[in-house]
């Protein structure tokens, strides 16, 4: 199945906007383990790496598309 350009860009917005949600999430659930400090720091792992596919994702779209 071949995907237009305007498919493309449409399934990016989602994409983007899913992400950048998920990020936040992960972000708020990190500060609700205070009394957890190893859970807390692998939930903000898990989000800052997400945070930076996030960036590479979003630098590598508007390189391109």
């Amino acid at each position: 199945m071949k995907y237009t350009r305007k498919d493309l860009i449409r399934k990016w917005k989602m994409v983007d906007k899913r992400i950048e949600e998920s990020v936040c999430l992960l972000k708020w659930l990190a500060d609700r383990y205070e009394t957890k400090p190893e859970k807390q720091e692998q939930v903000k792992k898990f989000a800052d790496v997400l945070e930076e596919f996030y960036i590479a994702m979003h630098t590598f779209w508007k390189t391109y598309c």
